[in-house]
């Protein structure tokens, strides 16, 4: 195998989570986009809240509203019911909290440096989207990692 080929395939392994999960999970974030900038929209420019204020609280709901999507869509297979949807939403919550706090913070950074409101909305989501998924697969619903299978070594007393 040519060494290109191989740093290549080297390179994805290091990537693992990124599956049809990703992709799922993905969609179920653009209609969590969709719910915070609507959200945003609504409490920034309509009511007039400060924008601080804003985006936390549209953050809020589109965590909420991602949580019930995807434990339906993208984690259809590990479904939480119950009390363990009670408990999944919070594990949902505290592994997308510091995504959150990457999605506000980069919010009000580009917004303080005089971005729109809608800029810094999508920046801020855009951050922190990536570390929501693998905190959400890791804790919420707690998939296991996939590890490379192992090569088997050819043993010497195996040879006739």
């Amino acid at each position: 195998m040519p060494t290109a080929e191989r740093k290549i395939r080297k390179i994805f392994r290091i990537f693992p989570i990124l599956k049809h999960k990703f992709v799922l999970f993905s969609g179920v974030g653009l209609s969590g986009l969709v719910v915070q900038i609507a959200s945003l929209w609504m409490l920034h420019h309509s009511l007039n809240l400060p924008f601080f204020l804003a985006q936390l609280a549209s953050i809020l709901v589109a965590m909420l509203s991602n949580f019930a999507l995807n434990n339906v869509i993208t984690f259809r297979a590990q479904r939480l019911q119950g009390r363990a949807l009670f408990r999944g939403l919070l594990s949902f919550c505290l592994a997308c909290s510091l995504g959150a706090l990457f999605n506000l913070l980069s919010a009000q950074l580009t917004f303080g440096l005089g971005g729109h409101w809608l800029l810094a909305g999508l920046v801020g989501t855009a951050v922190g989207s990536v570390f929501n998924y693998v905190s959400a697969d890791r804790l919420a619903w707690k998939s296991p990692r996939r590890q490379p299978p192992i090569p088997q070594a050819a043993n010497a007393l195996d040879s006739p």
